[in-house]
């Protein structure tokens, strides 16, 4: 018999393969149209969201890591059933849309959508709690337990609280599943208006923000910059990594109705244009990081001088670069 060559972990690598192709499917499209309550809570600079929501960077995820948001999601489905097992009511689909229970703010430029609701929660078993149910790993979980989520998890706390806010909710059950040991975390959040309405005025700012807003910190060894999904094209400079599609080009804004208005083309964008951009694209300037020298309406077109004097003129979607 042939001896079987060294490990080589070609199966696991085509696993992931297989997740970084789904993700590229249509379907799967990461361009989502509203700013996510998610984000909102998680991410405290005020550019790196002002960056999603006008889809400046793919996140270009891993296959690794696509299948571990997957294994978050399975969680949520695990817990409702455990939550329904011991008798509570457990709403995962609002009624009235048979779809995920969604929250809009802005005319629908800011959303989201919650775990569900449900009614039994021991501890007040007649009130309606917004569920949000999340996964964590060991130092994650041991904080969460010591500080409870508001400290330990705000990002999880300021998405709950947004949900409350658009469902009408006064109560939250939060639960996160100890990734190694199974081990559950439960605590009941009361809601926060004052707190809530202030997100959604952060997030109002990005939504009408024309240019990319300020930095966390100008420091790229700030520790939020270090590991941030957009350091990139934010304090590494790398523009040819910057989407072009119709929330990049400066000839778009957004409306009041929650669309978004070509002032070029003169018409309301739908979402696969936004996608597609048009041959007209020229980047929002604050996108790029060099000064502007000249601007041209009629051949929309603009130049830019580099750090180095070299100069760069953005046209028909293509950066040409002068000696």
């Amino acid at each position: 018999m042939a001896k079987l060559p060294p490990p080589q972990n070609r199966t696991a690598a085509a696993i992931y393969a297989w997740y970084e192709a789904r993700e590229r499917l249509p379907e799967n499209d990461w361009r989502r149209p509203h700013l996510g309550a998610s984000q909102i809570g998680d991410e405290n600079c005020l550019r790196h969201l002002w960056y999603s929501f006008h889809w400046a960077q793919a996140p270009g995820f891993e296959g690794r890591i696509l299948r571990l948001f997957e294994t978050g999601q399975r969680e949520e489905e695990r817990v409702i059933a455990n939550l329904r097992a011991i008798g509570m009511r457990v709403e995962a689909v609002d009624p009235s849309t048979g779809e995920q229970w969604r929250v809009t703010f802005a005319g629908g430029h800011i959303g989201g959508g919650s775990d569900g609701a449900v009614l039994g929660v021991i501890e007040a078993p007649k009130t309606w709690h917004l569920l949000e149910v999340k996964t964590s790993n060991e130092r994650r979980f041991k904080e969460l337990c010591k500080l409870g989520v508001r400290e330990a998890q705000p990002g999880h706390y300021a998405q709950m609280q947004i949900y409350m806010l658009g469902l009408g909710l006064t109560r939250a059950l939060y639960i996160c599943v100890h990734k190694d040991t199974d081990t559950i975390y439960t605590e009941r959040v009361p809601f926060d208006r004052e707190y809530a309405e202030a997100l959604i005025r952060k997030a109002a700012t990005v939504v009408d923000a024309p240019q990319p807003l300020s930095r966390i910190s100008e420091d790229p060894a700030w520790h939020e910059c270090k590991f941030c999904s957009h350091r990139p094209i934010c304090h590494e400079r790398q523009v040819g990594m910057i989407e072009r599609n119709c929330r990049t080009c400066t000839s778009s804004a957004t409306l009041p109705d929650g669309t978004w208005w070509c002032t070029h083309h003169d018409k309301i964008l739908g979402l696969d244009e936004q996608r597609a951009g048009c041959d007209a694209h020229v980047f929002v300037p604050g996108l790029l990081p060099w000064d502007i020298v000249d601007a041209d309406d009629d051949d929309r077109s603009v130049t830019y001088q580099t750090e180095t004097g070299s100069r760069v003129t953005d046209q028909a979607k293509e950066l040409r670069f002068h000696g």
